[in-house]
């Protein structure tokens, strides 16, 4: 997220896409005038991975110093190009040589496991993890007002906890990837978790949401959701 966006209290509707979905509950967004500047990052990781020879992170270094964060530059299987992470976990073997990474992609916000080799893992440079102040190019979002269609208690307003069906997610998910939507903020910050509460109204061809007005609506109407204060609707 742009350096200018990231007070949530000040934040105002945005033209974003979405970068990846956990749920209806839990996405990440991107404004639209971070995808040229994602576009700029991609140009600096590229030049840097094609300038050989390049390395792997000193895990043992980094280790060593308490509380310091692992970063490096993987292939991603998903995106199907090398992007900016964060180590969260590390799988070795018997001998205690690391051979798959748990790692968070911090410019979309899934989390990826990656083979611990140098074809698919390499050193960052300063440039690149000091790209808009080393922080991600997308944040985390939670569409407001609604929970699972099967979802009847009176007291489930905890959407961070939400258990969706994998169908639900995955129209979500259908209908969100390549579009691009108009984010309607309802709530700055959920839970203090600095997760931004709103809605998505589509902006362009977006399939079936075209009779749609909103993401929210498209997922109740579609009987995968239901709106948690009708009275709001």
């Amino acid at each position: 997220m742009s350096k200018q966006k990231q007070d949530h209290n000040c934040m105002t509707d945005e033209s974003v896409i979405v970068t990846h979905v956990n749920c209806p509950t839990l996405f990440y967004c991107r404004v639209e005038q971070d995808v040229e500047r994602y576009e700029q990052l991609t140009k600096l990781i590229r030049q840097h991975i094609d300038s050989e020879p390049h390395s792997m992170p000193d895990l043992i270094r980094r280790n060593s110093v308490s509380g310091s964060v692992i970063s490096a530059l993987v292939y991603s299987d998903i995106h199907k190009d090398w992007c900016r992470a964060r180590l969260i976990s590390m799988k070795c073997d018997r001998n205690h040589k690391p051979i798959c990474g748990k790692v968070l992609l911090i410019d979309f916000g899934s989390i990826e496991y990656v083979s611990w080799k140098s074809k698919f893992v390499s050193t960052s440079t300063l440039e690149i993890d000091d790209f808009n102040e080393s922080r991600g190019l997308c944040f985390p979002c939670s569409l407001d007002n609604i929970k699972p269609y099967d979802d009847v208690k009176l007291d489930s307003e905890k959407p961070l906890q939400y258990e969706w069906t994998s169908y639900a997610n995955f129209m979500f998910k259908k209908e969100t990837t390549n579009g691009k939507f108009l984010l309607k903020v309802m709530k700055p910050d959920l839970l203090n978790d600095k997760i931004i509460v709103c809605d998505l109204l589509p902006m362009n061809d977006c399939s079936k949401l075209d009779e749609f007005p909103s993401l929210s609506r498209y997922l109740v109407d579609s009987k995968v959701a239901r709106y948690i204060n009708v009275s709001n609707f």
